[in-house]
């Protein structure tokens, strides 16, 4: 069995969490990194021998839940820390680059916000 490991990690904590899982199985495994420009989604293959092992970044625990029409939403049982946001802001740029070029301006005026906030929207034009 061969692992094939799908990650979107913009800041890097999602891939060492997913690499310190596979490495308990020991088995042989490839990476295809969502983040990479160059990336051909045409060509994202899992082959029937393979398992796949999908990572993405979580806020609250929680996994966004596709709304539709390139519209996620995440509700959080409580705010971020202040301590966290600029953080937290960079991996939402990288995640969705539209929430700064088309709203917040800036990705400091988006962590300014994100210590108030208990609902995240994220959209793809």
């Amino acid at each position: 069995m061969d692992i094939v490991e799908i990650v979107f990690s913009p800041t890097g904590g999602t891939q060492k969490a997913a690499e310190g899982l596979i490495q308990t199985w020991g088995a042989p495994s490839r990476r295809i990194d969502l983040t990479a420009p160059s990336l051909d989604m045409d060509a994202l293959t899992v082959l029937a021998d393979e398992v796949a092992v999908i990572a993405v970044p979580s806020f609250g625990g929680r996994v966004p839940a596709l709304a539709a029409h390139g519209v996620a939403e995440y509700v959080l049982p409580a705010p971020i820390p202040r301590e966290r946001a600029m953080e937290v802001a960079l991996e939402q740029y990288g995640y969705c680059a539209d929430i700064v070029d088309q709203s917040f301006e800036t990705v400091g005026a988006l962590a300014d916000g994100l210590p108030r906030a208990t609902v995240w929207y994220f959209w793809w034009d």
